[in-house]
């Protein structure tokens, strides 16, 4: 059964005759599709209008698609992402080194949406130049940290795996569950050697000596690809995923249809032949001479007719069809130039932390590393000038020998390398002495700013890490710890505080209200005095002698006395004059 709600998400009908109800998963979005048949002349025909919600016990969906027929009408709904399409970033999105939660936060800020469970915790740089949605950041984000999600559209939460299902033992076999297998292989987009390139030209040969990274697990055969990508700032990084990349391209892509029979569905006998988007299952085919391991990419269910269920499967994430249709690289050469002075939405560290202070570190090693790489190139372009004007020179000098020449541009070469040891040796003191500097603004930060989830606590560790007294100041209240625990605390508007002691005087009340109630300790104990609130007026020579006298009198101390009312419960204290 199906629920249906109208456009102010008020339910209106429910449907269970409807006919050929279908549900279709892609890995590679996270991304759903219903579809179904539903009678003309049905009672709740009127309640299927577009942009209408539909949910199921596990999603929800906008109906977007009508076909009208002789008997019955033919409904297609999409997955109900619409907050994350509404978040329109019309000058584009970037988000500089930061882990996928960070940026999917940041991108879902006032949609409703959050991040639940993310396993993935490597910083990677999302940049997106043209306008965009949330929705365009989810799917880059999948891409660029090569990670999978599951989308919980009721809850309204994405859920961030290196890789969504299970491997629990299921196979399609000919002859039990595997009715027809199609098997589709291409090279739209084969190599077996990439050339990376990130940010400033930097690539891999500083790191392995060469500029190229190669996988020949099927074929010795060089096929080489350029993969430009300026968002990569580290060199690990960069042959990282440039490493992951040819794995899955160093291979042809073969893509299976399975035409497959969901027994586990029918049967409780069968729960070993149970699967899912993301699974890897065993593919059985006598007919096809096929005997492989593959992940489930897509699949096609019939809730009501689980016979008719069917599944493409892959050792890479992508369907078929995106394989076709991507056959060239993104590139994004002039990402990081365009557009300083308008409004793009980007996201950058606000504070240091302990990763982030370790990523600077890194980082300044890498530009170091990457002029080194610069220098040294120079330095072999000299050399190759200077032989080469050696050569020409020798034709045209008629009072010097070859041998002299050799000797005289040797000496520059020579004097070359002394410069440039004595550069490298400068640039090393100086990433020791950035790498001392941030490490001691690293643990002089953590003596006295410790960040947690609750917020900001400010105050000074001493042995094992424990504070005697600190301040934790949220989002919601601010609060004055002792040894760690709570004693008082400002919560909008209201001080809470377990014990006061006032001195000498404590006054309840206010100006507008007439004067004050003033609680004071007295011989007796605690009393209670009236003082009426007092006008100002304009300090005059008589004014003046007047304050002076008061003034006097005030500092004299006043005389109490002890009244006691009938039933002993209430004690007041009054002063001698009578106030």
């Amino acid at each position: 059964m199906i629920q249906i709600y109208d456009a102010l998400h008020k339910r209106i009908a429910a449907i269970d005759m409807m006919d050929d109800l279908k549900i279709e998963k892609t890995l590679s979005s996270g991304d759903k599709e219903l579809s179904f048949s539903y009678p003309k002349n049905g009672a709740a025909i009127a309640a299927l209008a577009a942009e209408n919600y539909i949910r199921t016990k596990e999603d929800e969906y906008v109906l977007k698609e009508i076909e009208t027929g002789a008997t019955k009408n033919k409904y297609v709904a999409k997955l109900n992402i619409e907050e994350l399409e509404q978040q329109e970033f019309t000058y584009g999105f970037a988000s500089e080194t930061q882990t996928a939660r960070a940026c999917l936060e940041f991108a879902f800020e006032g949609t409703g949406w959050t991040v639940g469970t993310c396993t993935i915790t490597k910083r990677r740089t999302v940049d997106i130049e043209d306008t965009c949605t949330a929705w365009d950041v989810l799917q880059d984000v999948l891409k660029t940290y090569m990670c999978e999600c599951s989308i919980d559209s009721i809850r309204k939460v994405i859920h961030l795996y290196e890789h969504i299902g299970t491997d629990r033992g299921a196979y399609f076999m000919e002859g039990l569950n595997l009715r027809k297998l199609t098997v589709k292989s291409n090279t739209y987009d084969f190599y077996t050697r990439i050339y990376p390139i990130g940010k400033d030209g930097i690539t891999p040969e500083i790191m392995i000596g060469v500029p190229y990274i190669d996988n020949h697990q099927y074929t010795d055969k060089i096929v080489p690809k350029i993969w430009k990508d300026e968002r990569y700032t580290i060199t690990e990084n960069l042959i990282e995923d440039a490493r992951a990349k040819l794995e899955t391209a160093s291979r042809p892509y073969t893509a299976y249809t399975a035409d497959v029979a969901d027994l586990a569905a029918q049967s409780e006998e069968y729960g070993l032949l149970d699967y899912d988007i993301g699974d890897t299952v065993w593919i059985v085919s006598k007919t096809e001479n096929t005997r492989a391991k593959q992940r489930i990419v897509k699949m096609t269910e019939y809730p009501k007719d689980p016979q008719k269920n069917t599944c493409e499967l892959s050792s890479v994430v992508k369907t078929f069809e995106q394989i076709q249709t991507e056959t060239q690289e993104k590139t994004l050469s002039d990402a990081v130039s365009v557009s300083e002075s308008r409004t793009k939405r980007i996201l950058r560290g606000g504070y240091w932390t302990t990763e982030e202070v370790q990523a600077a570190i890194t980082s300044s090693e890498e530009k170091i590393a990457t002029s080194v790489q610069a220098i040294r190139t120079e330095s072999r372009d000299m050399a190759s000038a200077a032989e080469e004007a050696a050569k020409l020179y020798t034709d045209d000098a008629n009072n010097k020998t070859v041998e002299q020449m050799t000797n005289e541009y040797q000496t520059m070469i020579e004097q070359t390398s002394i410069d440039l040891n004595i550069s490298i040796r400068s640039m090393e003191e100086t990433v020791t002495a950035q790498g001392e500097d941030l490490e001691s603004f690293k643990q002089e930060n953590e003596t006295y700013f410790h960040y947690t989830d609750d917020g900001l606590e400010i105050g000074k560790k001493q042995d094992g890490g424990v504070m005697p007294f600190s301040t934790m100041l949220s989002n919601t209240r601010l609060e004055f710890r002792q040894n760690g625990s709570p004693v008082a605390y400002i919560q909008y508007d209201k001080l809470h505080i377990l014990n006061v002691e006032a001195v000498r005087q404590w006054s309840v009340g206010a100006a507008e209200d007439g004067g004050y109630f003033d609680f004071i300790s007295t011989q007796y104990g605690m009393g209670v005095k009236w003082r009426e609130a007092q006008e100002e007026e304009p300090a005059t020579a008589n004014t003046l002698r007047l304050q002076t006298k008061i003034r006097k009198a005030a500092a004299r101390p006043a005389v109490y006395q002890q009244l006691i009312d009938d039933s002993g419960v209430f004690r007041m204290e009054v002063a001698a004059d009578g106030k």
